[in-house]
């Protein structure tokens, strides 16, 4: 037990089970995900210390060695929030100065005494928000590390801590009693790696050793309940519309309005009893939907501080899972010009009444024309067998490109895909033909759904459009500004070959009211529900079933 001037815990847990679990948990890897305000740092601090006091003193000096790193994505972050809640667990006035010094350092020692050994606790607070960061971890010895907001630090991070840690005290000096990472974050989306290995699992490794003892090496990850909970009007009557929440008593005078929705406490939030009152009313003015749903209610939903170059779009509405529909031509984009080396391709089908259905999506990174061509023409084959597919380009794929020093669309189609070139590369009218046919309702097995479906397995595609293909936010004062244009990365280039195979396909040619353009379908007859007000789609395939 530490002595009480060290530790002498300034929250209870009593509150907050699942993060009671967490901290009991001993496993290589625990990771917790939750809502804002709901514990997560303290526990994660309180978990150092409590690992920092179960190690077995150094039989000459007495004391229990710990060596921690305290890792968040940025500088400001670091002091401003992580710093502040680990001081305000173990003040400097009771546990020693910081060291402001590079790395921010804080040593807390407590001499031995006849009755009990001594603390010698040292921690490292870094900042680490780029891959090319993992060199400062190379030379580090640790017990272990929390990782504060994990899901913003590169997977390369966790990787080389996962080398760094049960390396101090060394094991001359009788090793590290535990070892391993604590880390803690808000809800993330499915393309970051916490959420790959929180829902798909980690791999669990099994140590036996020469005394025939074993050690587990597991990865256990908590998440907490969310802090608000949707409610539905159902005439005078209120029903929360979460699963799994539906037996909660929803009192009228305690509803909150926010992004056109109507929401409610969760009583069950971790830590609410140690909050201010009104700490999530006083949150959700101003927000938007996605940002409620990832902070408030710890959804896996995309989120990006800036603004959506395609807000049409609805990860929630427009996600379902599709079929291929043989009786319709297959039509894609491409993204592979203009010197990218993240090239991309997109595949998808229009139906009779103008409904897009985005089948496949291969995204690359750091890869030249010539691989990218070859894996896509062999992911094609085994998805789509030997049918034809069209292509639709970037105008600018005639040019020679700067760095594969050929056009782009004559190589192309020296490796056999059919290739058109869209009628522009306009920032707005791309983004404006992605956006026309989200617009549309159609009428499929007598249920209405969106005229732009997305299959779950487009990860990348469902990102780009959810907000991370988004105009950057630009500091001035006063009114709130973005840029003109998206912003380019990683996410923008699936973005632009899903715009240039929405107007190849036919879009372009209904924003510009032209005809006879290669690649348009032919025109139908829509027919309206006119109770409706929406298409109605009469062939017998349904791609939802």
């Amino acid at each position: 037990m530490l002595p009480e001037k060290v530790y002498q815990p300034r929250v209870k847990f009593d509150a907050a089970p699942t993060l009671w679990d967490f901290l009991r948990d001993d496993s290589f890897f625990t990771g917790v995900e939750g809502p804002l305000g709901s514990g997560k740092s303290v526990v994660c601090c309180s978990k150092i210390m409590k690992f920092a006091g179960l190690q077995a003193p150094n039989e000459r000096s007495r004391m229990r060695h710990t060596r921690w790193a305290i890792i968040r994505n940025t500088y400001p972050e670091l002091r401003s929030t992580t710093i502040n809640t680990w001081l305000w667990l173990f003040p400097e006035q009771h546990c020693g100065g910081m060291r402001y010094l590079h790395p921010i350092t804080h040593r807390i020692i407590v001499q031995p005494t006849a009755q009990a050994p001594g603390l010698d606790c040292e921690v490292l607070f870094m900042a680490l928000d780029r891959p090319g960061d993992v060199k400062h971890l190379k030379s580090l010895d640790l017990t272990g590390a929390w990782v504060n907001e994990a899901s913003e630090v590169p997977e390369g991070v966790i990787d080389m801590l996962t080398g760094r840690v049960g390396r101090y005290p060394p094991e001359d000096e009788g090793g590290a009693t535990w070892a391993g990472i604590i880390a803690d974050t808000n809800a993330t989306d499915d393309t970051n790696w916490w959420h790959r290995y929180s829902r798909h699992g980690a791999p669990a490794t099994t140590v036996e050793l020469e005394d025939g003892s074993t050690i587990d090496i597991r990865w256990s990850f908590y998440r907490q309940p969310p802090a608000l909970l949707e409610v539905e009007p159902v005439g005078s009557e209120y029903f929360v519309a979460e699963a799994g929440f539906e037996s909660n008593e929803v009192k009228p005078e305690r509803l909150l309005e926010a992004a056109g929705r109507y929401w409610y406490v969760n009583p069950d939030t971790e830590n609410l009893k140690y909050l201010r009152a009104g700490y999530y009313h006083q949150q959700v003015a101003n927000k938007t939907l996605p940002w409620i749903r990832r902070f408030l209610q710890a959804k896996s939903i995309y989120y990006v501080d800036g603004k959506a170059w395609v807000p049409e779009y609805s990860d929630e509405v427009m996600t379902r899972p599709l079929k291929y529909d043989p009786t319709l031509p297959l039509v894609g984009g491409l993204d592979v010009g203009g010197g990218t080396l993240n090239p991309a391709a997109v595949v998808g089908q229009r139906g009779q009444m103008g409904d897009w259905r985005i089948l496949y999506e291969l995204s690359a990174f750091d890869t030249g024309l010539e691989r990218f061509s070859t894996l896509l023409k062999q992911e094609l084959a085994q998805k789509f067998g030997e049918v034809p597919i069209r292509f639709w380009m970037d105008p600018a794929a005639a040019k020679r490109d700067e760095v594969y020093e050929t056009a782009v669309e004559a190589h192309m189609k020296s490796r056999g895909f059919d290739v058109l070139l869209a009628g522009t590369n306009d920032n707005n009218v791309r983004r404006n033909a992605l956006a026309l046919p989200m617009g549309r309702m159609i009428v499929v097995g007598g249920r209405p759904i969106p005229g732009f479906l997305v299959d779950p397995s487009c990860t990348h595609l469902r990102a780009a459009l959810s907000g991370k293909w988004y105009r950057r936010r630009v500091q001035t004062s006063g009114m709130e500004r973005f840029t003109e244009s998206p912003e380019k990365n990683e996410y923008s280039h699936i973005g632009d070959a899903t715009s240039y195979m929405c107007m190849g396909g036919g879009e372009h040619a209904m924003l510009t009211r032209a005809a006879g353009r290669p690649g348009v379908p032919p025109s139908t007859v829509p027919q309206f529900d006119q109770s409706t007000g929406t298409i109605v789609r009469t062939p017998d395939f349904n791609p939802l079933e």
